[in-house]
Order: C-alpha cells, then structure tokens, then sequence
C-alpha cells in the first residue's frame, strides 16, 4: 500500500446544543457507500476535571469536510464504572454489516483507562458489549444504577443489553 496525503483541511461540524458547547477532537472518518461518517470525542468546556466528561457523537457529510452531526450521543458515558467518568478516542471496524466501535472508557475515581467495545447494525444504534464488573462499584454508580431502569443483574454492569442477548453477543 502506498499512503500519500492529498489534501489537508480543516473539518467543520453543523451542531446543536449541547454539542455546540463542548470542543471536539480524536475524530474517526470512514467512507461509506456515496457518504462520509465521523465519530469524534467531545468534552465540555470547564475548568473542573470532574466536569470533562467526554462522550463520542457521530455525523455524516457527502464531502468529508464539513459534517451534519446528531443531536444525541453515540457513545454516552456509564453507567457501569468502567467508563463511569468518559468516552474517547473512537475507532470503528465494520465485518458483516455490524459496527465495532473501540473506545477508551475512563474511570477518575480508580485513575483507569480501559479499552471497551459498543457494537451495532449502524453507528447511531450502538450497544456497549457486557464485561463483568472487576472490583467494587463505586457509591455513585451505585445510585446510578438504582435510577436506572438498564441496571444488569450478577454483576453485569457495563451494558443494557438484554440477558438473552448477552449470550449472542462476542
């Protein structure tokens, strides 16, 4: 194979808010069929650490350049502890029409990062896949998980995914 750059440019993103408010960067595109998609980190603007959380958003373009981007995120962060505190830095593999989306979830608590993995038909419809639990869950994932109506039973804390599809799941 043979890599040579052609063009170097800048790309723009049509945003809503809160996207609008946040600074973007670790962009991913690929072409596919007669369009562009991206997935990009996004982290809102602050000058508290504990309020960087970062989340993955995704968009289209026919031109590579400048892209229309959805009003919700890909990729959001919890509520397992393993990316309790962020979502970054995607990177996406397609085989057999499913998308594999890899991506560092990060823990500020335990000063983790962790390769993870969200899968699905399209980027918009992602699912994270299940990892067990490793160590004690956090007193705030643990209220988080009580309000939340995807909390996993055995320890099963990093997906929404049904029980009987965890076990189709690779």
């Amino acid at each position: 194979m043979n890599f040579s750059v052609g063009l170097t440019a800048s790309l723009t993103m049509q945003r809503t808010s809160p996207l609008t408010e946040m600074y973007t960067l670790s962009p991913f595109v690929w072409r596919e069929s007669d369009q562009y998609r991206l997935l990009v980190r996004a982290v809102p603007h602050s000058e508290h650490p504990a309020e960087k959380i970062a989340r993955i958003y995704s968009g289209e373009s026919v031109n590579g350049i400048h892209f229309k981007m959805r009003k919700e995120p890909a990729i959001a962060p919890g509520p397992g502890d393993e990316d309790i505190d962020g979502c970054e830095d995607p990177t996406l593999a397609i085989v057999s029409a499913t998308y594999y989306v890899y991506y560092t979830g990060w823990n500020e608590a335990a000063k983790r990062g962790r390769l993870l993995l969200a899968s699905g038909p399209r980027q918009i419809s992602l699912r994270k896949r299940v990892s067990r639990c490793r160590g004690r869950r956090s007193a705030r994932t643990r209220k988080r998980q009580r309000s939340s109506a995807a909390r996993m039973e055995h320890g099963d804390c990093s997906s929404s995914t049904p029980p009987e599809a965890l076990q189709r799941s690779v």
